[in-house]
This record gives C-alpha cells, sequence and structure tokens, in this order.
C-alpha cells in the first residue's frame, strides 16, 4: 500500500454505510483475528497520476473501483485507533514507547501521505465529500452544524460501536 494513494471517482456513490454495514465489518474484522477470513474484495484501476512525497517515495494514484464503502471504513477506523494511540502521551516504559511511536508513524502513514509538503489523506473522496473527508472525518477540526446525508454517516461511522 505504501506505493499507492487512492481516490474514488465522482461517480461512485457517496458514503452510504449505516449501523448493519459496520457491524457486519467489525464481525469480519473478529474473524479475521481467529486465522482466514474472507472480508470482501478490492477492485482498483492504476490511472496515469504518478505523485512524489516529500521524501521522494513514487505513488500511482489507483481509482477504487469496487470496495470504496469498506476501504474508507477502514480508514476511519485507522484514523480513530491514532487518535487514541496520541492520548496514551508519554509513557514511562521506553520499549513500549518505541512501540507505540512506530505504531502511530505506520498508521499515520496508511491515513495520509505528504506531497511537497503538504499533508494530504492517502485516500480521496469525491469532490463533495472531498474536503469534510480531510478536514472533519480523519482530520481535527469540528464538523459544521448543517452537513449532507454522507457526511452524517461519515461522522457516524466515525462512533459506531460493535453490536456483540
Amino acid at each position: 500500500m505504501d506505493e499507492k494513494s487512492f481516490t474514488i471517482a465522482d461517480y461512485q456513490r457517496p458514503y452510504a454505510w449505516g449501523g448493519k454495514q459496520l457491524d457486519d465489518l467489525w464481525g469480519d474484522l473478529d474473524l479475521m483475528g481467529s486465522g482466514e477470513h474472507y472480508a470482501g474484495t478490492l477492485v482498483l484501476r492504476r490511472t496515469d497520476i504518478q505523485k512524489v512525497t516529500s521524501a521522494g517515495e513514487s505513488l500511482w494514484e489507483h481509482e477504487v473501483v469496487d470496495g470504496q464503502q469498506r476501504l474508507t471504513t477502514i480508514t476511519i477506523l485507522l484514523s480513530r485507533l491514532l487518535r487514541v494511540l496520541h492520548t496514551l502521551g508519554d509513557l514511562a516504559d521506553t520499549d513500549l514507547a518505541e512501540g507505540v511511536d512506530e505504531a502511530k508513524r505506520q498508521i499515520r502513514s496508511l491515513i495520509r501521505i505528504n506531497l511537497g509538503g503538504v499533508t494530504e489523506p492517502r485516500l480521496k473522496l469525491g469532490v463533495d465529500l472531498a474536503s469534510f473527508w480531510r478536514d472533519h472525518v480523519i482530520g481535527d477540526m469540528p464538523a459544521p452544524s448543517k452537513r449532507l446525508a454522507a457526511e452524517q454517516r461519515l461522522l457516524d461511522a466515525r462512533v459506531l460501536r460493535p453490536a456483540h
């Protein structure tokens, strides 16, 4: 994944997952912990767009053809996990602190990329949701009170808990 960035084309439906789909994903993730488990497909189409990160890494942009809801939700999950790791703060145990710092670095690289000194999401949503996604879902800015239905579903996905 490190050599890819992802985009969801405007022709794709906006974020549509609700409680049932989120519960199903939680169930899939739970089953993956006990061994191999099929958790759906992700179909990508490499575009002609190549980006170079601030570290000199080349990334090919890939359009998400199928699996956009799942990829978006997993990215939300990773961003929430990163926030939890940040709340741990300074840890007295240096070995544990090093492990947490490494986990934060790896998770951050799955969520964001640095292009020419500008931090961008590794996954870009369609034009109607792109800035909301960047600023309010995986970013730290408070969400406006007036929102599109898909924006609300993105926010809901950040706080819904598994049913089991």
